[in-house]
């Protein structure tokens, strides 16, 4: 009871695998400053943990500032965040930065060994690769099998084709209603999946590679913060994916 969580909600909550609301609104908060109104239950201490921070809209992000300018006394805020960039200054200024660095291969198998114990093989092997070095991560894709997205993304580079076949399949399997939490685990992986292959390229493909990398961690932020029509996004994200080999053929 003394760890309050606050993130998107469920579009419908009566719906498993309902689409989450694109930002975290400012009710949410206001609703959170009326907890934060009573004691801890259970000891003298209370965390807040804002997952993630990045999906505030404007105004619960400026509700919140109060709360972190004066926190009440036991509490602590831990504001998660994939872009500390696209935070307001004024919370960034209030918050102290600590960094986590992606986990080795290595600490990636020992920890999913004994937390999913049934993952082994070639399958491991590719959630670990797919998982940028977050454990948390690799299980919520275990749990989303994820394979078929994965092989569709190795088949849209390997044919180097814009608009190619596999990326309109694609576009349907991820645009249905009870494919939202795949479709925002694609968002997440295809800025690294670009990543990785552009590491192993020459110079010039690799440089092309990392603005491939930019425009599609942009349009994920984007796509997700404004509810772009999903298709669409699919497609373009496939457009970049099929330009790398593209590059790579030219250089």
């Amino acid at each position: 009871p003394d760890i309050v969580w606050v993130e998107r909600l469920a579009k419908d909550s009566d719906v498993e695998n309902s689409e989450l609301a694109r930002s975290i609104g400012v009710d949410q908060v206001r609703g959170l400053q009326q907890k934060l109104t009573m004691q801890p239950s259970m000891g003298p201490k209370r965390a807040v943990i804002i997952d993630s921070a990045d999906d505030f809209e404007r105004s619960a992000a400026n509700a919140l500032l109060k709360s972190l300018e004066e926190p009440p006394v036991g509490t602590i805020f831990l504001l998660v965040s994939h872009s500390s960039e696209r935070l307001l200054p004024t919370i960034r200024s209030r918050c102290q930065m600590l960094r986590f660095n992606p986990l080795s291969p290595q600490q990636m198998t020992a920890i999913l060994a004994e937390e999913a114990p049934e993952l082994a093989g070639n399958a491991l092997e590719r959630l670990i690769a797919s998982s940028n070095g977050s454990p948390g991560q690799a299980i919520a894709h275990a749990a989303l099998d994820l394979a078929a997205v994965e092989a569709s993304m190795d088949l849209i580079i390997d044919r180097a084709q814009p608009g190619h076949a596999e990326t309109h399949k694609l576009a349907d399997a991820l645009s249905a209603k009870s494919a939202q939490m795949r479709y925002e685990a694609f968002l997440r992986r295809v800025p690294s999946k670009i990543a990785e292959f552009s590491r192993s390229q020459p110079l010039p493909v690799a440089a092309a590679g990392a603005e491939a990398y930019h425009a599609a961690e942009t349009l994920a932020a984007r796509a997700l913060a404004l509810s772009l029509d999903k298709p669409a996004v699919v497609m373009q994200m496939g457009n970049l994916l099929a330009s790398l080999r593209a590059n790579a053929a030219d250089a």
